[in-house]
């Protein structure tokens, strides 16, 4: 009875003494070597886009299949966040959306545009799979025309070689963040 005893103690003060640190070298460990998804977000600014505004997005890419994917993302992230979301059904440059989206009555302009899509190595598939995006969100506010904010956004999949995301799959977890952080919910 006593050597359970004795045992069962040893265990709980070796699990209780794990040090904190510890759980963050694993994490970070992961990180590198490939195993978990992972994004960064860096903000110019830090302003807060009250959750009643109206909101137009737009987005930029070398194809017009990549522009669809990423308003699309933009626009399911920030539905969550805001009452009226809307994309922008045009190429014009940003004089042209901030006028249309002032004479359609919004408030905020989201632009995306897709700086960088790294393909990941797929000879099999039809569908296209990426390995990192990085994407830069503009913010502007369409009465004074006037950028906002700025946000870059960089999102990459596991490292590991057979591990891959659609594109909507790597922009979901960095785009909730970044709307969550632009309403100002906590």
């Amino acid at each position: 009875m006593r050597s359970w005893l004795g045992a069962l103690l040893l265990v709980l003060s070796l699990v209780g003494c794990t040090p904190s640190y510890t759980v963050d070298s694993i994490n970070k460990f992961s990180q590198q070597v490939g195993v978990v998804d992972y994004f960064e977000i860096s903000r110019w600014h830090h302003h807060v886009v009250a959750q009643d505004s109206r909101l137009a997005v737009a987005a930029q890419a070398e194809s017009s299949e990549h522009a669809e994917l990423l308003a699309r993302a933009v626009d399911m992230a920030f539905s969550r966040y805001y009452a009226d979301v809307a994309i922008l059904q045009t190429t014009a440059g940003q004089r042209g959306l901030i006028d249309e989206s002032q004479a359609q009555g919004y408030d905020f302009l989201i632009r995306s545009e897709l700086l960088s899509a790294e393909p990941a190595p797929e000879p099999d598939s039809e569908d296209q799979s990426y390995k990192h995006l990085q994407i830069l969100l503009t913010v502007v506010d369409v009465n004074s025309a006037l950028v906002v904010d700025k946000l870059l956004l960089s999102s990459s999949k596991a490292r590991i070689p057979f591990v891959k995301g659609e594109f909507d799959e790597l922009l979901h977890k960095p785009l909730n963040a970044v709307a969550r952080e632009l309403s100002g919910v906590q």
